[in-house]
């Protein structure tokens, strides 16, 4: 997570896990919140869900599901695969929208339900034991 990004955090020593959670060849599922400074157009939110260049490199196809309209902005749910550096909110700049609030809601699977900004918990087992199976690492 980026500096201004809030949410989901996993912590581990287990490197191998981390490579492969991290590696865009496995598709970890990553949801987020994002709230837009203006309502976004239907033609942007469609070249975001097809992928969009960044780096010389096409993002893979997202999904995105609009929340609700406030404040003259779009609150909207969003789901990737990868995770570049900064990805979201350079995709949304590349069509002149300022993420105001981005917030990583599940990483994988695993929420913070419960828990206030800068709490913690560690993962159960069923939870480390799903992990592992996301990403084919079953030691």
């Amino acid at each position: 997570l980026d500096y201004d990004t809030t949410g989901v955090l996993l912590l581990t020593n287990d490197g191998e896990l981390t490579n492969r959670l991290l590696h865009p060849n496995y598709k970890v599922e990553k949801v987020y919140r994002v709230l837009l400074n203006k309502v976004i157009r239907p033609i942007d939110l469609h070249k975001l869900r097809n992928g969009v260049e960044l780096d010389g490199r096409k993002t893979q196809p997202c999904e995105i599901t609009e929340l609700r309209i406030v404040d003259n902005g779009s609150f909207l749910e969003m789901k990737i695969f990868e995770g570049r550096n900064r990805q979201i909110r350079r995709m949304f700049e590349l069509f002149g929208y300022e993420v105001l609030e981005l917030e990583r809601i599940s990483f994988a699977g695993i929420k913070a339900t419960g828990l206030q900004p800068g709490e913690w918990r560690y993962l159960t087992e069923k939870e480390v034991s799903h992990l592992k199976k996301e990403v084919g690492y079953e030691h």
